[in-house]
């Protein structure tokens, strides 16, 4: 039996991330000389007292990721519409109560990191991405 399922980023997926701002201390997991490692990485920021090697990187869970994303959206308040988000193998996606979908990038057929990373990219741009995982 084989799995090829993605446990965390990739070091091409972390360094996008970074790139959209997001703080590395919100990073679940690193890398370690090309070993993935399920600790915070903060917790090893603070163990070397903030001098980390350049091969200690930062890496995120897919579950971590969703978390930092907003649950909902409200689109406008007048009106009380709010957006829903729903992550599907194939897409993300924020949904309204009338079924209607706002789709975020294109997201199609690229994997579930792919996907999740351009909607976070996404709600940065729109200003719906919590501030507090931004440098």
């Amino acid at each position: 039996m084989e799995f090829n399922s993605q446990i965390c980023t990739t070091r091409e997926q972390s360094e996008r991330l970074i790139a959209l701002g997001l703080k590395k201390e919100t990073a679940d997991m690193y890398y370690s000389n090309f070993i993935i490692c399920a600790k915070p990485y903060y917790k090893v920021v603070e163990f070397m007292n903030g001098c980390v090697p350049e091969d200690i990187f930062p890496a995120w869970s897919l579950h971590r990721l969703i978390e930092m994303m907003p649950m909902s959206l409200a689109e406008d308040k007048r009106y009380h519409e709010y957006w829903d988000l729903n992550v599907t193998p194939i897409a993300v996606i924020y949904r309204n109560q009338d079924e209607e979908d706002k789709w975020i990038g294109e997201c199609m057929g690229r994997g579930m990191y792919n996907n999740i990373i351009d909607c976070i990219e996404w709600l940065i741009k729109e200003g719906y991405f919590n501030k507090e995982y931004l440098v």
